[in-house]
């Protein structure tokens, strides 16, 4: 598929971090684990989208679906630059999206560069998935069938499919009866990651 060299630097990134997580020193498979990890640091990865926007991206790993009939816009999307992008809600409608990442989602929405950072993280998901008509690499797919069960269970809403199209959207639930004692942890569980990728601690305010 055509990329922008924007994505064609940024896809190689982002294939190279996806690998980095996925096995330990004793080679084996951690990437469900680590990913849940980074979804737990999110808040704190958040500064990091505008000169990493790949480390931060991988949080959403397996967050999206790219329905056949929808994938022209894909295709247009990774020929283009950042400041050329369809608008988020736009192009929110070319994809199907899990429910336990519209948090995250409007998290970004927040920030400055918010809607660059998540149109390019669809460009890196949709290369990554294969989905574009090369046909979805092995181990890619082996990712997105891992994530079923532990998503969903993992997840802060709830999600349906559409009949029409097979898109999927997402819920309006956006949590359960632990979340708020998940929240506690959050700002902790940030740190510890950071430190653990060689970032120093922010000093308490």
């Amino acid at each position: 598929m055509r990329q922008s060299a924007y994505f064609h630097d940024l896809c190689e990134r982002y294939q190279a971090e996806i690998d980095d997580l996925r096995d330990d020193s004793e080679g084996r498979n951690v990437l469900q684990a680590r990913l849940r990890d980074k979804r737990k640091a999110f808040s704190a990865l958040l500064p990091m989208i505008s000169y990493s926007p790949e480390m931060v991206a991988s949080a959403f790993h397996g967050a999206f679906d790219f329905p056949a009939p929808r994938r022209a816009a894909l295709h247009d999307l990774l020929q283009r630059e950042p400041g050329e992008f369809l608008p988020w809600g736009e192009l929110a409608q070319h994809i199907g999206i899990a429910g336990w990442a519209q948090p995250m989602i409007d998290q970004v929405l927040a920030e400055e560069g918010g809607e660059d950072f998540l149109s390019s993280t669809v460009g890196m998901e949709f290369v990554l998935s294969g989905a574009g008509g090369r046909g979805a690499p092995q181990r890619a797919s082996a990712d997105r069938h891992d994530t079923g069960d532990d998503l969903e269970a993992e997840g802060s809403g709830t999600q349906a499919w559409d009949e029409d199209d097979g898109t999927r959207r997402a819920g309006t639930g956006l949590g359960n009866d632990d979340d708020s004692d998940e929240a506690d942890d959050t700002d902790a569980s940030g740190e510890d990651f950071l430190e653990d990728q060689g970032f120093d601690r922010r000093q308490p305010e």
